[in-house]
């Protein structure tokens, strides 16, 4: 995105790209959300964030493949039917952006690196009485999805004070993910891991 601007929906603002051959909107609702749509990802009716949303499989929805955005239109081929839709660009933007719209996860926008509590606040005690997570450091990472949506992991520690991580728990839905979409996920979330000055155990 080179360009941008901000737009009004409903009583909150989204920045949308100005690029001619893509769309791009960034929510701010409580969290963020990004939302991209180019040429071969798909357009569905219904809205994202109060659906699972993984990929584009609802038989009671209609879904399309988009073929071309300019700055004017956008053009989407029905999957099932093959017949071709056009929108104004507006539409679809406005439709993305307040949820009449949703599309499919291919990439991720950014992704934020938190550690939680500190080692001087760790009770080293209580973990050898079994209470091994409760205050003990850890790291959240999150990972915002060019569908809107968001993915999370959490890393524990493998040894006091250290900065070399091993996965402790994710979202169940990443586990659904596509093979290149998985790869994906996690070459982004280990660059981002690594920027922080993290290194990752080695599977066992």
């Amino acid at each position: 995105m080179t360009t941008s601007t901000t737009k009004r929906f409903k009583g909150f603002d989204a920045i949308f790209g100005t690029d001619p051959d893509e769309i791009y909107i960034e929510l701010r609702l409580g969290r963020p959300a990004y939302i991209r749509l180019h040429e071969g990802k798909y357009l569905q009716e219904g809205d994202v964030y109060h659906r699972e949303q993984l990929g584009m499989a609802s038989p009671t929805l209609d879904t399309w493949e988009i073929r071309e955005i300019d700055e004017e239109t956008v053009v989407g081929e029905d999957i099932e039917t093959r017949d071709r839709m056009t929108w104004d660009r507006e539409e679809v933007e406005r439709g993305l952006a307040v949820g009449k719209f949703s599309t499919n996860l291919t990439d991720f926008e950014t992704v934020s690196v938190i550690q939680t509590g500190r080692w001087e606040d760790y009770d080293r005690d209580g973990d050898e009485a079994g209470y091994r997570y409760t205050g003990r450091p850890y790291v959240m990472v999150v990972a915002y999805g060019d569908n809107g949506l968001k993915y999370s992991r959490r890393y524990q520690f493998v040894d006091d004070e250290e900065r070399t991580l091993e996965l402790w728990t994710q979202d169940a839905s990443i586990e659904q993910f596509a093979d290149e979409i998985a790869a994906r996920f996690d070459e982004r979330i280990h660059e981002a891991l690594e920027a922080d000055g993290y290194d990752l155990a080695e599977k066992r």
